[in-house]
């Protein structure tokens, strides 16, 4: 990410013309540059669990006046009184504002698409295989209560799991 030089509302800011990070923050090697000119004007390392704040909004700039240490609540509290946080939430938030952004429906991309979808064992997440939920099933079917308990312990997932699987709610491509 080049830094766009019209978007520079201070003057005073020194660019760091060297190699940025994703964030738009000066890197040397593995060092954020202006942590290291704060540094430098501190005569000390930054304190554990503080960070360098820009006092200029521009992350790219390492002019040791734009950069102070505080804490991660103390940037936070900087950046929202500057209402800098971009946090649409209820009726701001886009699906609401511009429903029509969004994917609905058929058009939504788990039905649009659904041989992209890892379900099952494929699944990241998944502890059980299809021969487990099988099992699982044919067990819960006849079994007294109380059962389930047991079998979520046997197979070490949570009983709410075992009464989706029982009830149809999760790998419904497992008869």
């Amino acid at each position: 990410m080049a830094p766009d030089l019209h978007q520079i509302e201070n003057p005073e800011c020194h660019i760091y013309a060297g190699r940025l990070n994703e964030n738009g923050y000066g890197r040397d090697r593995n060092d954020l540059i202006h942590r290291f000119v704060l540094e430098e004007k501190l005569g000390r390392p930054i304190k554990p669990g503080y960070v360098a704040m820009h006092t200029c909004d521009t992350p790219w700039c390492i002019f040791e006046g734009h950069l102070r240490e505080g804490t991660r609540a103390d940037n936070n509290a900087d950046r929202d009184a500057k209402g800098r946080q971009v946090c649409l939430r209820g009726d701001a938030h886009p699906s609401r504002t511009r429903p029509e952004t969004r994917p609905r429906g058929d058009a939504h991309f788990s039905r649009a698409h659904p041989e992209k979808l890892s379900r099952g064992e494929c699944h990241y997440k998944a502890k059980l295989t299809e021969q487990d939920v099988r099992i699982i099933r044919a067990i819960l079917a006849k079994a007294p209560r109380g059962t389930a308990v047991k079998l979520a312990e046997l197979y070490g997932v949570d009983r709410t799991l075992l009464s989706k699987i029982k009830l149809g709610k999760i790998w419904k491509h497992i008869l």
